[in-house]
């Protein structure tokens, strides 16, 4: 009777907002990952220590919830992405648990904490979740939990490494990305920086508003006056970056020890030529940008 009145009565897993929907007609489990993981947890520990009580049936052959785990589950192994379009990926992983009550996703945007973003039953190996659209620095990370705790795959997918950056910023118009419009030396938008600098300059290769510049300067330090470069990047971006300088813009010395770096911050790498300016007016500076 009570599920022919309740469509959700059978839902292995249910999960109901009693403010909104007072009927429990409106499964939200699977929709709200975090809620699910947190009670799934308070569950655990609520009945963890009542023996011979497990969740779902009384007998000892479901481990889900009973009996407690001694310790938090091995964590899983070899997490790999498949992007589903730019703006989703599949997560793959090795279950290596024996006492999980499931597995969590978590992303963490431009350096915040992580956040739950999916949950999975046990024994799951596989997750597919949304990417959050325009944002560039998103890394994944997954874990087994139970009661006692949270363990997390070592392997945490990062978007911001270089070809998963190169395929959310020209999967739309290159999917294979064989074609010149999203090679690393091709200046997408005409702006004259190629992609790779757009990349290091965290600018947008296909819009030609967006641009960032090297600028040089001439600055005391101690008796001597010193041309130095200041190169506005994101530390984050995987690149090598090395100042070189020249007399006569036909002969260039790049790196150490014709060029240092003199400060290397977040957001920004300045590059000295170490011939003071006093020695040799006449300098000209640029740089050079690598994968490593």
């Amino acid at each position: 009777m009570a599920a022919a009145s309740n469509p959700t009565y059978f839902d292995d897993d249910q999960l109901y907002n009693l403010n909104t929907d007072p009927g429990e007609d409106n499964n939200l489990y699977g929709q709200e990952p975090a809620t699910a993981y947190t009670l799934k947890k308070r569950l655990a520990q609520y009945i963890g220590g009542i023996p011979g009580r497990p969740f779902r049936q009384f007998s000892d052959s479901s481990t889900e919830f009973s009996p407690a785990p001694a310790s938090a589950p091995t964590q899983p192994a070899n997490v790999q992405l498949q992007f589903q379009g730019v703006n989703a990926v599949k997560l793959q992983w090795s279950d290596a648990a024996n006492n999980e009550l499931g597995y969590i996703v978590e992303s963490s945007t431009n350096g915040a904490p992580f956040q739950v973003i999916a949950e999975t039953p046990m024994g799951t190996n596989s997750a597919t979740v949304p990417l959050p659209s325009g944002v560039e620095d998103v890394v994944l990370r997954v874990s087994a939990y139970n009661a006692v705790g949270d363990t997390a795959g070592t392997n945490q997918p990062d978007l911001l490494t270089p070809e998963n950056w190169r395929y959310r910023t020209f999967g739309l118009v290159d999917p294979s990305l064989t074609n010149p419009i999203s090679q690393w030396t091709n200046d997408a938008d005409g702006d004259l920086l190629a992609t790779i600098w757009e990349y290091a300059l965290a600018t947008n290769p296909l819009d030609s508003n967006s641009t960032d510049r090297i600028t040089g300067e001439v600055t005391p330090d101690g008796t001597n006056n010193w041309f130095q470069i200041v190169v506005p990047r994101d530390r984050r971006r995987a690149v090598t970056i090395n100042g070189r300088v020249s007399t006569n813009l036909i002969q260039w010395a790049t790196g150490a020890p014709h060029t240092a770096v003199f400060e290397d911050a977040t957001n920004r790498l300045i590059l000295r030529s170490t011939t003071p300016v006093n020695t040799a007016p006449k300098q000209f500076m640029d740089a050079t940008v690598a994968f490593p």
